[in-house]
């Protein structure tokens, strides 16, 4: 089980830590740093520390959550789970216990010290109980008396006397002063009287009329009305909301409750374990009941609890800065500089203007040669780089081809391209990727030859001329190898890219020269170029070398793609449906999959052409030819009179259209087809790029009925924090996970961890390639999965598939 649970954390692990990395940047000081985690042992097992904040006596508090610690050491019986408790002044002492490991605190607390000490993001937020009902939120209230008619807004606050338990009440006070403060009413604009805890003192304050109003947390008020201490007739809330999924009513927006957060050097296997224990823990079940909470779960976002201590000046935002000559510097840096410019700048003129009389025909034939100089830089150099440029490398790629043939040597020429550089130009900006080339630049002119030339020829990608290779030691091939292996071990280092560190990776494609297939530049570019796409195709961070059968298959690529395009317009395509059902054997739906009837090779399996399709905008074109056929089958007569869903597969290249969402629509306005019967495949790298339009236009599409499901989920990059946000209904296991699962222990942790995370998020799990007696009982006997292969039925053709189901139904 422990192996399960370090599972689900990974997936977890995605969007709140990495590694795990501090939640907040420091504003003017690095953080303070926390001493290394001493592991200790209790009877052989290493101990792992927790401490707690207590709010009011240790002993109370050590008694409300002990059965936490009991649930800990049954669940990870290899580690012996030790509570320690604290007061707000005594952190610091206790970071003198080196073992200290977790931290379990409410959120302010949580904000400062994370300012002060980088703690990391996170691991979980709490779920209260709350007279009855689960709420990982909380918020403030104001409360005035009945019959007070002039009460109705925040702002009738203003020149009134409010009580509350004390300023550093979360809910009680903070959450309301900031609301207050967004109105422009200042602390000074009411007068306060604090009445200490609990916050019930407030409430009696107003009902005895020496307040107008009362500061609390949401369901207090509702705590005492149901006991009776208070008649619901007699208050009422101020700017009272009700908000979406949340259960009581509040003056305030909603806030995260208490984080449970690790100690930046904490073992990450520990965090693991833990994270995947807490959000396991089951909500309402003894363990919870014990503690008198609903549970744990998905961390929530405490960024809003930064803003509001930053709105109000509190810890670690409650100090002023002396004024030195460093803010001088930097509050008048720049007009300081203009004016030192603006000096030099006429000290300069006046040098030029005596130059000039003195010696203008000296001067002239300068400028003249600096302009020819300038316009030989720009036709010959790259101007980022300062690297030759393509017309360099042309130049002498042909001098360097001739001189090969006569004097019978080998040369060779390696293109180099950035892996994944789009994605730091879009994450990062242009600025960034252009630092982040000159860097490259740099490090590969201290990898090569002083005779070899390197040369910027594009945006991210480079070339290597490397003459007479068969004239150093060994075999020309080895000695190139021996210098793509240095240049990919040389940037295993990180790069220092404005001030910040970054790691990347290069693919590499070499041709070698002469070649009696490559007579000419543009062939032995061919080449180089061929072979460094394969190395990208196969992952990137590796060489290819050329060889002669890699042309063949390029035009063969090429071939099957422009025959593709004439069978998308020729009606060579061919819809195939394969049944997905349910643990007892019920249809529920069924996958649409697209076959390629070709006139003179038969079917042509997808395995070879969608990959070509994938690779240009040819997908697109099928991809719509996909969703119209399937459109029209659902709006066929058995399909609208069963509940019956279709999945259709889209593309990241089809669904990034501009003009998807509206398409989509006229599709379905066209075809008559029902949307509420229509699931569409996505797959985890849709979520890397643009987030924002991925859920606008998933959003848009979901309130038509569509559903969407995770195709391959756990293949590819997954994000919870982004899975959270999507209008997700589904999850599909991928069958290199089902297949070995009953036999294999990582496949099973990784199969279980997927059916936890859907069950958590509450998301249906359709598992394909199931296709032993064996793989469906390992599902069933985990969670109510739907199945999908061939045990239950292989994909055939449309038309066949409906008539067989149809006749099935008889």
């Amino acid at each position: 089980m422990t192996g399960v649970m370090s599972y689900l954390f990974l997936g977890i692990f995605a969007f709140f830590v990495v590694g795990v990395g501090s939640a907040y940047p420091a504003d003017d000081a690095p953080y303070q740093e926390l001493p290394h985690i001493q592991i200790e042992t209790v009877d052989d097992l290493p101990v792992v520390k927790v401490a707690i904040l207590a709010f009011r006596n240790k002993v109370d508090t050590a008694k409300r959550w002990q059965p936490l610690f009991d649930f800990f050491n049954r669940t990870l019986p290899h580690y012996h789970f030790e509570p320690y408790y604290y007061h707000n002044d005594e952190f610091d002492f206790l970071l003198q216990d080196k073992s200290i490991a977790f931290l379990f605190t409410n959120p302010t607390d949580y904000v400062q010290l994370t300012y002060r000490y980088g703690l990391s993001s996170p691991l979980a937020t709490l779920v209260n109980n709350d007279g009855g009902l689960a709420v990982s939120q909380f918020a403030g209230v104001v409360v005035v008396r009945a019959d007070q008619h002039d009460m109705n807004t925040l702002a009738d606050l203003k020149g009134k006397r409010v009580a509350a338990p004390n300023k550093s009440s979360l809910g009680a006070y903070q959450m309301q002063m900031y609301e207050l403060l967004q109105l422009g009413i200042e602390s000074d604009d009411f007068t306060l009287l604090e009445v200490g805890q609990p916050q019930e003192n407030a409430l009696v304050a107003l009902l005895e009329k020496r307040v107008d109003a009362a500061f609390v947390r949401t369901g207090l008020l509702e705590s005492v009305v149901g006991n009776g201490e208070i008649r619901s007739d007699a208050i009422k809330v101020v700017d009272a909301q009700w908000r979406a999924e949340f259960p009581f009513l509040t003056s305030t927006r909603l806030y995260p409750e208490w984080p449970f957060v690790a100690l930046p050097k904490t073992n990450p296997t520990v965090v693991r374990e833990v994270t995947a224990a807490l959000l396991n823990m089951p909500h309402n079940g003894d363990v919870a009941r014990a503690l008198s909470i609903e549970g744990f779960t998905i961390p929530g976002d405490y960024r809003e609890i930064d803003v509001l201590l930053r709105q109000l000046h509190l810890p670690p935002f409650d100090h002023d800065h002396a004024f030195s000559l460093s803010d001088v510097w930097q509050r008048w840096s720049s007009q300081l500089l203009t004016l030192a410019g603006l000096i030099l700048s006429l000290l300069l003129s006046l040098l030029v203007y005596l130059v000039l009389v003195n010696r203008r025909l000296t001067v002239a034939q300068t400028h003249k040669m600096k302009d020819e100089a300038h316009i030989h830089q720009l036709a010959f150099y790259d101007a980022l780089t300062g690297l030759p440029n393509r017309s360099v490398l042309t130049e002498t790629l042909a001098q360097s081809m001739i001189a090969a043939k006569r004097d019978e040597d080998v040369h060779a020429l390696v293109l180099l391209n950035v892996d994944r550089f789009k994605l730091v130009n879009d994450a990062r900006g242009k600025n960034m990727g252009d630092a982040l080339l000159k860097a490259t630049a740099m490090r590969l002119k201290h990898l090569i030859r002083d005779e070899d030339l390197l040369v910027r020829i594009a945006a991210d990608e480079f070339a290597l001329l490397s003459q007479r290779v068969n004239h150093l030691s060994g075999n020309h091939v080895h000695v190139i190898q021996s210098l793509l292996e240095q240049i990919i071990q040389a940037f295993h280092a990180p790069l220092q890219v404005d001030g910040e560190d970054m790691v990347i990776s290069m693919s590499f494609g070499v041709s070698f020269y002469p070649d009696r297939d490559a007579d000419n530049t543009q062939a032995v570019l061919r080449h180089a170029d061929t072979a460094l796409h394969l190395a990208k195709a196969a992952g990137g961070n590796q060489f290819v070398f050329f060889e002669a059968d890699m042309g063949e298959n390029v035009r063969h690529r090429f071939r099957i793609e422009r025959e593709l395009r004439d069978a998308v317009v020729q009606h060579q395509l061919r819809l195939y449906l394969q049944p997905q059902v349910d643990a007892k054997g019920a249809l529920m739906g069924a996958e649409v999959l697209v076959r390629w009837q070709h006139p003179e090779r038969g079917l042509v399996s997808p395995m070879v052409f969608i990959p070509i399709a994938e690779s240009s905008d040819l997908i697109v074109e099928l991809g719509k030819w996909v969703m119209v056929e399937s459109c029209k089958l659902l709006a066929q007569d058995i399909m609208r009179q069963s509940g019956v869903r279709l999945s259709v597969n889209l593309s990241p290249r089809h669904f990034r259209q501009a003009n998807f969402v509206a398409w989509m629509k006229q599709v379905l306005r066209e075809t008559g087809a029902n949307p509420n019967r229509l699931t569409l495949e996505i797959t985890e790298g849709l979520m890397i790029d643009n987030i924002h339009d991925v859920i606008a236009k998933m959003s848009e599409l979901h309130d038509l009925g569509i559903h969407f499901s995770i195709d391959d989920f756990g293949t590819g990059y997954s994000s919870l924090a982004y899975i959270k946000r999507l209008p997700i209904q589904e999850l599909k296991i991928d069958k290199t996970f089902v297949q070995e699962a009953p036999v294999d222990a990582d496949d099973a942790a990784l199969v279980e961890t997927i059916l936890a995370i859907a069950k958590h998020l509450k998301l249906s799990v359709v598992a394909e390639g199931v296709e032993t007696p064996e793989q469906a009982a390992f599902l069933n006997a985990r969670a109510d999965v739907i199945h999908q292969g061939y045990l239950f039925g292989k994909p055939e053709p449309a038309a066949y598939w409906l008539a067989q189901w149809q006749e099935s139904l008889k």
